[in-house]
């Protein structure tokens, strides 16, 4: 197969996630694509020693004449799984490049999973509905910061969410504390609040050393 040719069944998809650069099908998918390039994907990936557990996405470019094979092990399990591999081969040149995300802690991960599904596939509905509470409250506004897994939960904490154990997004609960009332009833208790002295304040001091407070003086 030629690049044009390559080129021409990409065009033809009729489903999968549709990016400007690309296009992402799972590979349960193959069965409902072009059977020339389903072939010749499964070639590729047997050619280059590849298991059907070793991938289960492909990414077909657009404009250069390659694709990837990607491992998503949680596809079905996760709403936004992780990448764990990814094997991308140029056809131009005959070269493999690998890259490995399984101990990294900041993996891109995968939205939308409906999308790479064939739109007869039983389980779009359920995948749909973990996309509608990301567009509920405007994560897909920008999709250029969402890629990382990072990025992706700083986003939701920003928005006021979090994720679940099963990857739900919920919003934040913040409690306040409750500042008791007040219970001031209008009257203050001077003894209470008066100054306790074991001897006389300065103005009576002098008053007393001056001997005013001796008895000889009256208002």
């Amino acid at each position: 197969m030629d690049f044009q040719k390559y080129k021409s069944l990409v065009a033809s998809l009729k489903f999968g996630k549709n990016l400007p650069d690309a296009i992402y099908i799972h590979q349960s998918a193959l069965e409902k694509i072009n059977s020339t390039l389903a072939a010749v994907t499964l070639k590729i990936a047997d050619a280059v020693k590849l298991k059907n557990d070793d991938w289960n996405i492909i990414k077909y470019y657009k404009r250069d004449f390659k694709l990837t094979l990607l491992n998503y092990p949680d596809f079905f399990d996760y709403p936004y799984p992780a990448l764990h591999q990814s094997y991308t081969i140029d056809l131009f040149k005959l070269a493999v490049r690998k890259a490995n995300y399984t101990d990294s802690e900041n993996p891109p991960i995968l939205h939308r999973r409906e999308t790479l599904l064939p739109a007869d596939h039983e389980l779009i509905p359920d995948f749909r509905k973990f996309t509608v509470e990301g567009e509920e409250i405007g994560l897909y506004d920008n999709t250029k910061i969402i890629g990382f897994k990072q990025n992706w939960e700083r986003l939701i904490k920003r928005k006021g969410h979090y994720l679940d154990e099963q990857g739900h997004i919920q919003a934040l609960n913040i409690k306040h504390e409750q500042i008791p009332q007040s219970t001031f009833n209008g009257k203050i208790d001077r003894h209470k609040t008066a100054l306790s002295r074991d001897k006389l304040s300065l103005p009576l001091f002098l008053l007393s050393q001056r001997e005013y407070l001796n008895g000889d003086y009256s208002e």
